[in-house]
Order: structure tokens, then C-alpha cells, then sequence
């Protein structure tokens, strides 16, 4: 197989993936990347936003504009870290919480109703693939830096 084969094939699965599971219908009143800062944000409370932008791949300035979004509805607090001033942490509010969690469980009910039409057998082979894709994408971490 070519290599440019495997990229394509990569770059076509995700959005894909995420538009045939997720949808616009799971995110009606955010946007989808506002979204997914809001449920990083809710597992890695009180980072440093150069976290957020490499853990969601966004830039500094879009994330800046997606943080924003999120303290002007009330989900996030923006504060200078302990150890160093100069650098601003996300935290999340209890009402972002509970948004994040409204959220996530109709994504959650979404997706679980369109498994439903999948047999157990594939389902549990998809699953044994997604485990095994994170397992490989991981080792990109230990590659030398480009």
C-alpha cells in the first residue's frame, strides 16, 4: 500500500466519522470545536490555555476566541496561574459543567441509537479497531519532533 493511499483514507475517516455519529443535530446551540474545549476543559480543569491549543490542535488565537465564547455564556472562568502570572488558566463553572454534561448525554443517546442498528459482532470489532488506531496514533509521541 502507498503511503499517500493511508493519508487519504485517514483524512477522509475523521470527518466522516464524526459527521455520520455526531452530527449537527448533537451540537444545536454551539458550535463543535466551542463544544469540545468546553469538555476538555471539564476533564483538565485549571490548565494553561497553551494545554487546550495543543491538546485540540487550535491555535492560540482561535482558541483565545473560543474561550472567550465560553466565558461571556458562563462555562468558563479565565484566571493567571499560581506559578506564573503571565500564564492564563481555563476553569469551568458549575453551569458549564452541567451544560457540558446536557450535552454530552444527548451525543451519548445519539450515537447509542444508531448503534443499535449495528450487529454486536461488528460493534465490538469497531470498538477492538478504534482501541487499536489510539494505540498506534500514541506512538507518535515517542517519534522525533520534524
Amino acid at each position: 500500500m502507498q503511503n499517500h493511499e493511508l493519508i487519504t483514507n485517514i483524512f477522509t475517516l475523521f470527518p466522516t466519522m464524526m459527521k455520520k455519529l455526531m452530527g449537527q443535530a448533537c451540537f444545536p446551540e454551539m458550535p463543535k470545536q466551542q463544544f469540545m474545549l468546553l469538555h476538555t476543559i471539564c476533564f483538565h480543569d485549571n490548565m494553561p490555555m497553551n494545554f487546550y491549543s495543543e491538546r485540540l490542535h487550535i491555535s492560540k488565537p482561535n482558541l483565545t476566541v473560543l474561550a472567550d465564547k465560553l466565558i461571556d455564556a458562563g462555562y468558563v472562568e479565565r484566571s493567571a496561574m499560581p506559578d506564573d502570572r503571565r500564564l492564563i488558566a481555563l476553569k469551568v463553572t458549575l453551569s458549564g459543567r452541567e451544560y457540558r454534561n446536557k450535552i454530552w448525554a444527548g451525543i451519548t443517546e445519539s450515537i447509542t441509537k444508531k448503534f443499535e442498528m449495528i450487529d454486536n459482532g461488528t460493534l465490538e470489532r469497531l470498538n477492538e479497531l478504534v482501541v487499536e488506531m489510539n494505540e498506534i496514533i500514541n506512538k507518535f509521541d515517542n517519534l522525533p519532533e520534524e
